[in-house]
């Protein structure tokens, strides 16, 4: 009876565990850090999906050129903000509008469309509420939102950049584009 009972538990236990890891790799719809592209390979990239349908219905109206783009930036409270001296957010808007623009198949007709949203944050390491010296490697970070035309939240990421002077920003702007239209 004891074997039996042991026997028992073991199953038990591994199929509780087999069915906990089943589900967390199962459902990239609540995925949190990613490296489904090799842009997310170097980098800390977290995205969710919010309504399967609109996103495949966003993705149509961006490369139908029915989009707009919301920016803005965040700087540092706490220290001395520096990147914005390096980073134009308006520099930022014109690489992506024109990044966006290549992907698309139908020139710009912002017509109750798409909203694509991005912050770019700068990293404020003297900031009391970091709870680890990793949270100090990185030099900033964006977060890029799609929206649908009734300002629905569809899809948001939150990627990394490096760079002390922001020379990556369009990089990950780039991969956080790809990282939306690449999502399923």
């Amino acid at each position: 009876m004891r074997k039996f009972f042991s026997f028992f538990l073991v199953v038990l236990f591994s199929s509780i565990i087999a069915i906990y890891i089943y589900t967390q790799t199962s459902n990239p719809k609540t995925q949190g850090a990613m490296d489904r592209l090799p842009c997310h390979k170097d980098i800390i990239c977290f995205e969710k999906g919010y309504d399967e349908d609109g996103i495949e219905k966003a993705k149509q109206l961006i490369l139908d050129g029915n989009y707009r783009i919301l920016s803005s930036i965040d700087k540092a409270q706490y220290m001395e903000s520096t990147l914005f001296s390096f980073v134009s957010i308006e520099d930022m808007d014109r690489f992506f509008y024109n990044y966006i623009q290549q992907q698309t198949t139908k020139p710009l007709q912002y017509n109750n469309g798409v909203i694509i949203k991005y912050t770019i944050f700068e990293n404020d390491i003297e900031d009391p509420k970091k709870k680890s010296d990793s949270c100090k490697f990185f030099r900033g970070y964006v977060v890029f939102k799609v929206l649908s035309p009734n300002n629905k939240l569809l899809y948001q990421n939150q990627i990394d950049f490096m760079d002390e002077k922001g020379k990556d920003l369009p990089q990950t702007l780039q991969c956080a584009f790809e990282s939306f239209t690449t999502f399923q």
